[in-house]
């Protein structure tokens, strides 16, 4: 660019057009360096996430199924020793 541009746009407009550009660089910078890279992280946690609610719910699942049949074999084994005495 023509050093010149400043003398005809005036130097106000030339500072605004030099902070605009830098401020632009900067978001730009700052988004590849920072906000993509935290997005990116955070799906990663979204979907490990996901993965383990899912294990957790099977386990609990398991841990009902494991608790109603201890609860029978109990019930029988009371009636048993009922029976007994």
């Amino acid at each position: 660019m023509d050093p010149t541009w400043i003398q005809t746009v005036g130097l106000p407009t030339a500072a605004l057009v030099a902070i605009g550009y830098g401020v632009w660089s900067t978001s730009q910078w700052i988004a590849q360096h920072l906000i993509i890279p935290i997005r990116d992280r955070h799906f990663e946690f979204l979907s490990s996430l996901s993965q383990t609610l899912e294990t957790i719910a099977t386990t609990q699942e398991h841990m009902a199924r494991e608790i109603t049949e201890l609860a029978r074999s109990n019930t029988e084994i009371s009636r048993m020793n009922g029976a007994k005495q």
